[in-house]
């Protein structure tokens, strides 16, 4: 069986080595399933008949870099896993991995790998494109709960706080007032996978915003005050509402108020 040890021992000696015979490695402990599965996971590959040598563990991530260029995203998040496995620019791919994810609407395996980039000091990208990234998200569906109150109450500044970012601050800056459709606007058709994410990413959040208006104006219209009051109340427990958003909350919570009491309103 192929262990961990066995995994670490033959990257051992062929770092001392350029290759290792095949006689070396029987004699070591490892049968011919074991060969065979570190050729199947990439760590080792023939250098010539009977002898073995170490990956170019590089080219997977060349590869993934690569893929993407092509917009052949099936193969890039193959060949960012492979890196992972063999612990090359770990950061880098997982990267790669939270962005292919959000693409796909995978938001369980996103996070995941977001997790591991958040909880990494001096990450590739930057802690301001993660919260960034969060901040979004947070429009049309949940964030984890870990980071829930750190998203509700984030502030562009907290975006912009590092020199490895991707996004320009421009863009993030009106993010941050709201003008989601003027930024989607503004990102190049032939744009780069780093803003391709980030137009996926606004498209659904401003479907969900204009979603989110027209169910708050049809109860508003049928006068289920009290509804509109509840809507308002549940989006305020996840994120800053906008000051239009406040005056109408302030406004339904009076009337809901008044009827409480046992009043009405008069048409005007």
């Amino acid at each position: 069986m192929l262990t961990e040890d066995k995994i670490g021992f033959v990257k051992d000696v062929l770092s001392k080595k350029s290759e290792v015979a095949t006689k070396e490695l029987l004699q070591a402990g490892y049968d011919n399933k074991d060969i065979v599965k570190l050729k199947k996971i990439g760590i080792i590959e023939s250098s010539r008949w009977g002898y073995y040598k170490l990956v170019d563990v590089s080219k997977f991530y060349a590869d993934g870099l690569e893929f993407l260029e092509n917009k052949d995203y099936e193969n890039a998040r193959l060949m960012f896993e492979k890196s992972l496995e063999v612990s090359f620019k770990v950061t880098e791919s997982t990267y790669y991995l939270f962005l292919l994810n959000v693409l796909s609407n995978d938001y369980d395996l996103a996070f995941r790998y977001f997790d591991v980039l958040y909880d990494t000091p001096n990450n590739i990208i930057g802690e301001g494109d993660l919260k960034f990234y969060l901040y979004l998200i947070n429009f049309y569906r949940s964030v984890p709960e870990k980071y829930f109150q750190m998203v509700k109450y984030m502030k562009l500044g907290d975006t912009i706080n590092d020199n490895k970012e991707l996004i320009p601050s421009q863009l993030k800056a009106k993010c941050f007032s709201k003008r989601f459709i003027d930024v989607r606007n503004e990102i190049p058709v032939n744009k780069d996978f780093h803003l391709k994410v980030l137009h996926s990413i606004l498209s659904k959040v401003i479907t969900f915003l204009s979603q989110e208006k027209k169910q708050l104006l049809n109860l508003t219209l049928e006068k289920k005050y009290e509804d509109v009051y509840r809507l308002y109340s549940e989006i305020e427990s996840y994120r800053y509402l906008t000051g239009y958003e406040k005056n109408c909350f302030l406004v339904v919570e009076e009337i809901v108020q008044i009827f409480k009491m046992g009043g009405g309103i008069t048409k005007s």
